[in-house]
């Protein structure tokens, strides 16, 4: 039984229904919730209670044009209006009998009687409801329907609400979503007064156009910088974690809120949680900005499955000298093209932004002979060293593009021998001398000297790749 105090409350006159204010832009504000079931406010709705006081509904107060007023009135006596019905009531009793007892608006008004509310529902063409994504409430004030998936099957007339702060005053802004026959509209409201409008034909790029241009928060505040960085970044991907860690402070301790937060932000705008293991494994996450993130997401689950992912390193240990050579790296990849042979040449360019030192102690292990190390930035040496990524790729387009099961198998078993014999098997083949320095061998497949263009020495021998490996067919 509730403890709160009871009133006996009378329905004097029902008030009526108005399809602008109930179920248009500022539908959310006309309506009051009771056991998770929300009851519109009536415009023109009047109650009288066991105190004699009289509650009228009214459109407009004094700061706000369309919401609900409240009007209390007795004994000849009438308040002016309020934003709550609490306020009007208490101002008046404490008038008339100069008391600070202070009643509760909501059950002077009677919204705690269930045979009130079932008459403020009577002819409801379609009763609002609200329903919590990522801590934002949303509105939905009319649902139309259509057979367009990239509307969520939602059609014309379609309408939803929700508040949010943006700008450097952290300003309250209501944003409304409305569908259309040919376009999506997102409108911005401050003060009941439009500021900023949007439209598009789906919902994905009328969002897109309010995220590239209206400043939810200050360009100096953590998330904005965070997206600033992302969006100048070469790479799609992110470790979600280590690039958190570069806008905060140092030893700053992450709530689990606040992370949902940012988990919450990425999926607004269109990024995809592309991490192959659960949090058991590891709490490292991975993320990707890109328009189709399925290629990505196969990818990082078949270098996992196959122990080619490094989930053991913490996220904290950037080093600078690593972050410039793949800088370099990416760089010059985009800036030449492949030569008459396929190759690019790279390896020159890279060498123009290190010192030899630096070059020898990332890149080499001693003398002239190539390999990464083990602590190339937490990526997997042995993945940089033979590009499992490309297999990743490769075992996904045979699936893709190749209809038979069994070529398909034969292509995909081609493919894994090749992978264990650059694994397993390639490297016994180089010719290395007792110092660590390479020679040249007469076979051009495994002459580390040709491959980086040093090379003046005949070749007498080429093997073709299925000779190699012994195994393909």
């Amino acid at each position: 039984m509730s403890k709160c105090k009871q009133y006996d409350v009378s329905l004097i006159k029902i008030g009526k229904l108005d399809e602008e204010l109930h179920f248009g832009v500022f539908g959310r504000y006309w309506l009051q919730s009771r056991d998770n079931v929300l009851y519109l406010i009536r415009l023109g709705m009047k109650t009288l209670n066991n105190t004699h006081f009289i509650i009228t509904v009214v459109k407009g107060t004094s700061v706000a044009a369309f919401q609900p007023g409240y009007i209390c009135e007795a004994n000849g006596v009438i308040s002016s209006v309020y934003d709550t019905p609490s306020g009007a009531i208490n101002f008046l009793y404490h008038t008339l009998f100069s008391s600070k007892t202070r009643f509760s608006g909501p059950l002077i008004c009677g919204f705690n009687n269930e045979e009130i509310n079932k008459q403020l529902l009577d002819d409801v063409p379609f009763q609002p409801f609200t329903l919590t994504v990522n801590n934002l409430q949303m509105f939905i004030g009319m649902i139309g329907v259509s057979d367009q998936e990239s509307f969520g099957y939602a059609g014309p007339g379609y309408l939803s609400s929700f508040i949010y702060r943006i700008s450097v005053e952290k300003i309250k802004t209501l944003f409304v979503q409305q569908i259309h026959q040919r376009h999506c509209l997102i409108v911005l409201y401050q003060d009941e007064q439009i500021k900023f409008k949007f439209s598009e034909k789906n919902p994905n790029k009328v969002w897109k156009e309010v995220w590239e241009k209206i400043e939810f928060t200050p360009a100096n505040t953590p998330w904005y910088e965070f997206l600033l960085n992302w969006k100048e970044h070469n790479c799609n991907i992110i470790k979600l974690y280590s690039a958190l860690k570069n806008i905060y402070p140092e030893e700053y301790q992450f709530k689990k809120r606040e992370l949902r937060a940012w988990k919450a932000l990425l999926h607004s705008i269109g990024c995809t949680n592309i991490t192959p293991f659960e949090k058991d494994k590891s709490e490292k996450e991975f993320w990707t900005k890109t328009e189709n993130p399925a290629d990505n997401k196969h990818i990082f689950l078949y270098l996992y499955e196959n122990n080619f992912l490094d989930i053991s390193l913490p996220d904290d240990h950037s080093n600078p000298i690593v972050n410039k050579f793949w800088s370099c790296f990416n760089e010059s990849l985009k800036a030449n093209k492949k030569g008459s042979d396929g190759k690019r040449r790279i390896l020159s360019i890279i060498a123009n932004d290190f010192s030899y030192e630096e070059i020898k102690s990332n890149l080499l292990l001693e003398g002239n002979r190539y390999q990464y190390r083990e602590d190339m930035g937490g990526l997997c040496a042995t993945c940089n060293t033979y590009g499992y990524e490309v297999f990743g790729c490769l075992k996904n387009l045979i699936q893709k593009e190749i209809n038979s099961i069994e070529i398909q198998n034969n292509f995909i078993q081609c493919a894994e021998n090749l992978q264990r014999f650059l694994k397993r098997s390639y490297e016994q083949k180089f010719i290395i001398s007792e110092n660590g320095t390479t020679k040249h061998n007469p076979c051009i497949n495994h002459c580390l000297l040709y491959a980086f263009r040093t090379c003046d020495k005949l070749h007498t021998q080429i093997r073709p790749l299925n000779v190699m490996i012994g195994t393909l067919s």
